[in-house]
């Protein structure tokens, strides 16, 4: 693998393996003020090539975590090391169980109430407070109001942002700089509807083999062709370009080969210049921080 950071499109992602970043979440006690975790795919880092006023959301989360094996595979093919790839619906069913051991109080944005009742009783142990705002809701300032009020007045362990994206994004950036809100919030779409048995979830053999989104192309064709089939590859593409550009030198080293450079010096060495002035080696003219 080359040297060249993993940061597609100049996003900046967290390395922790599933266990790391379980432990993490896990560990953020209730009492610390709001922080949260964002989980990048293809469809958000699209999202974010097409509108840079989006990247503030990201870049103040506590954890940034790679959500897509396809990202991760095309950045391996173009020779730059990916991160751990930690699903959103993977970290969320990794603690709920730790959750529910220690009754803890979880607040869900997003879901209907059908869809909150199948989830709740999977997570038998679990104290529940659910708000399901209005569609539109981020566009109306009363609406992400009450949102935002919900997950302040909750002042739960956990609280799950279940809105799609970007809009749980936006939410989670606006709870945290009013700074009345606690514990640690998940942006993660539609895990809980995994969790709740609402969705079915790609069979473990296809998520290794990264085509959980063929997955759920075929379970959700209306719904998610466009986004697969048509926003897409133009950001994998994209991604192929600038993995694939060559990293710039590392602080105090050359592209040149030093021995052409020296072979030069000594070339130039006490000879004159067309207007008479000695020519001396650069190098002798002004010592660059981090020259040996």
């Amino acid at each position: 693998m080359s040297g060249a950071p993993f940061a597609p499109f100049g996003l900046r992602f967290d390395a922790p393996g599933p266990d790391a970043a379980r432990d993490l979440v896990l560990g953020w006690d209730r009492q610390r003020p709001f922080g949260y975790v964002v989980t990048p795919n293809v469809d958000h880092l699209g999202r974010l090539r097409r509108q840079q006023a989006l990247r503030a959301a990201y870049d103040e989360a506590a954890l940034c975590l790679l959500d897509s094996r396809v990202v991760a595979g095309l950045a391996r093919l173009c020779g730059v090391a990916p991160p751990p790839v930690v699903t959103g619906a993977d970290l969320l069913a990794a603690i709920m169980p730790a959750l529910a051991a220690r009754g803890a109080r979880v607040a869900v944005a997003g879901l209907d109430a059908a869809a909150m009742g199948a989830f709740a009783a999977r997570c038998p142990g679990i104290d529940f407070t659910h708000h399901e705002p209005p569609r539109g809701f981020e566009h109306d300032a009363a609406a992400l109001g009450a949102v935002v009020a919900f997950i302040e007045r909750a002042r739960a362990d956990c609280t799950i942002l279940a809105v799609g994206s970007p809009r749980q994004e936006v939410l989670a950036r606006a709870v945290r700089r009013r700074g009345r809100a606690v514990g640690i919030g998940l942006c993660v779409g539609a895990a809980p509807l995994f969790l709740a048995g609402v969705l079915r979830r790609a069979p473990a053999p296809l998520r290794a083999a990264g085509l959980e989104w063929a997955w759920r192309l075929l379970c959700e064709p209306a719904r998610l062709a466009r986004r697969y089939l048509i926003d897409g590859p133009p950001v994998l593409l994209a991604l192929a370009r600038e993995f694939r550009r060559p990293a710039l030198p590392r602080p105090g080293s050359c592209a040149i080969d030093e021995r052409i450079i020296n072979g030069m010096e000594a070339q130039c060495s006490g000879r004159l210049s067309h207007d008479g002035v000695p020519l001396v080696p650069r190098s002798a003219q002004r010592r660059v921080p981090g020259e040996s």
